[in-house]
């Protein structure tokens, strides 16, 4: 397929992925001040430090869902059509058997950690098991999930996605309606009907997979080859996922451990929005993806370099555009969404350093997704998982020296922005890239765009009136000043000449 076709493909699924995002973002922001007022700070905590146990499981769904859509996405790009039922059904079988296997485990060793490990109140440690058995159960269900879901990514069928993720948030309005209305115990209905939510959407994406896509029939078939080869690729991005959920989901442990329940609700508020806005790249990243992987398959590398510096650079101007007013709005955004008596000092911090973090580690897809195109991800997962592994050690060591809770993201941040030289350095030795390049063509353009659009935006804000309107006001005006530096110093002729174009095309629609 030629290139343009491709590119107008990236662009479709780009715009159908991003009203995906907003209507998720609308109602998860809606759904989370009903679910935190409902349930309280505490149980909130309660609720997200649970949670963030088998979120040590749960995190390995990034890794598989990885794995299984690069081996997908290569079927389809290599041409051969009839491996690809024989792949999607190894993969299913593989799942079945480590999601059971997990589960048991999980569910044997749930009492030890809610009544020994994790800091809970008494009178909360029988309703916390049952939201931990909850929990387990939703991380079976979404494993399962992932080769249906991956499928309908592999085959760049966006618009099914943003039906499904429609589907999902019209579900999660229920549930906080349900919530509201409930006399039951608060933090057990919401584990259960997070848990029953989970099930319906896997149920729609499995109906959908089998009469829809073709390939998706389960028939078991073992190739001992193809086993091994999936179960060494997996086993590597295992490896990385474990390192990134011991920086991650294990902070919200040792936060547990050093301050208590109140800061893992600050950490919790924080994740959820820094998972909202990052989403504003991931969906760029997402519909470009499976491109990078199906051009290394059919030996088109010059077009797949040209696709992850371009990506690189457009996922950050995208975040960017995002972050910024909130970064220097975040006291007032939180104030107005979670009301003046749910905001600490720790959440606004949590948040701003969380979006500061993100803008870092957005160039990591793009570079990522190159290397496990190969196949060979070996040394890749092996180097960044070790370097990474240090922000746990560090921070706990910090605390220990008396240090706030904050510092475990300073640390964060810091371990991961020199981790990603290290992955241009694999790049380079693995398929050649040229690292020259890419500072000339992605940080270059995306450092002088960023650091002045972050000091005039702050100082800009500063003259606006402390209300609603001053608000709206300051963030738009933030909005303008970055996109003001990212068309005139961010951005290369020939690609402000494609975005000139696109707007010429929509307004002569418009007069139509």
């Amino acid at each position: 397929m030629p290139n343009t076709e491709n590119n107008k493909r990236i662009a479709k699924n780009t715009l159908l992925l991003y009203f995906r995002m907003i209507l998720v973002s609308l109602v998860s922001l809606f759904t989370t001040r009903i679910v935190l007022e409902q349930l309280g700070i505490e149980n909130y905590g309660i609720y997200n430090v649970v949670a963030g146990v088998v979120g040590f499981l749960g995190m390995l769904n990034g890794s598989m869902t990885s794995a299984t859509q690069r081996f997908l996405a290569f079927e389809l790009g290599s041409g051969d059509g009839k491996s690809y039922n024989r792949v999607f059904s190894m993969l299913l079988t593989i799942f079945l058997s480590f999601s059971l296997v997990l589960m048991f485990v999980a569910i044997a060793i749930g009492p030890w950690l809610i009544n020994d490990f994790i800091v809970i109140p008494n009178d909360k440690k029988d309703i916390a098991l049952w939201v931990y058995y909850f929990s387990v159960v939703t991380f079976f269900i979404d494993l399962i999930s992932i080769p249906y879901m991956s499928s309908i990514i592999a085959h760049e069928k966006m618009g099914i996605y943003a039906f499904m993720s429609f589907l999902e948030v019209m579900f999660k309005l229920l549930l906080a309606y349900i919530l509201y209305a409930s006399t039951f115990d608060k933090l057990l209905t919401y584990g259960f009907l997070t848990m029953f939510v989970t099930f319906l959407i896997t149920l729609f994406y499995c109906v959908y997979c089998v009469y829809k896509i073709k390939g998706c029939n389960y028939q078991f078939s073992w190739d001992q080859s193809l086993y091994k080869k999936m179960l060494g690729y997996m086993g590597w991005n295992i490896f990385g996922s474990v390192t990134y959920i011991l920086n991650t989901q294990g902070q919200t442990l040792v936060l547990n451990i050093f301050f208590g329940p109140l800061v893992n609700a600050a950490k919790a508020i924080s994740d959820k929005i820094n998972s909202i806005v990052v989403s504003f790249s991931t969906n760029f990243y997402m519909a470009v993806r499976p491109q990078i992987i199906k051009s290394y398959a059919s030996g088109e590398h010059d077009y797949m370099f040209k696709l992850v510096f371009r990506s690189s650079k457009l996922s950050f101007y995208l975040l960017f555009l995002v972050t910024l007013p909130l970064i220097i709005l975040m006291p007032k955004i939180l104030v107005i969404w979670l009301g003046l008596s749910q905001v600490s000092d720790d959440m606004v911090l949590f948040s701003q350093l969380m979006l500061i973090y993100s803008l870092v580690n957005v160039f990591e897809n793009p570079i990522s997704a190159l290397i496990q195109a190969t196949g060979n991800i070996r040394n890749y997962q092996v180097i960044i998982g070790f370097w990474t592994l240090l922000i746990l050690p560090i921070s706990y060591f910090l605390f220990k020296l008396g240090f706030p809770a904050y510092y475990y993201l300073i640390v964060l941040i810091s371990i991961y922005a020199v981790a990603h030289f290290f992955r241009l350095l694999i790049a380079k030795q693995q398929l050649g890239l040229s690292i020259k390049y890419y500072f000339r063509t992605v940080f270059a353009p995306v450092i002088i765009t960023s650091l002045p659009s972050a000091i005039l935006s702050n100082y800009l804000c500063k003259f606006f009136p402390d209300n609603f309107l001053g608000l709206v006001s300051s963030g738009i005006a933030c909005i303008l000043m970055s996109l003001t530096f990212i068309f005139s110093l961010g951005l290369e002729q020939t690609e402000r000449v494609i975005v000139f174009t696109q707007i010429e095309k929509l307004l002569s629609r418009h007069k139509r």
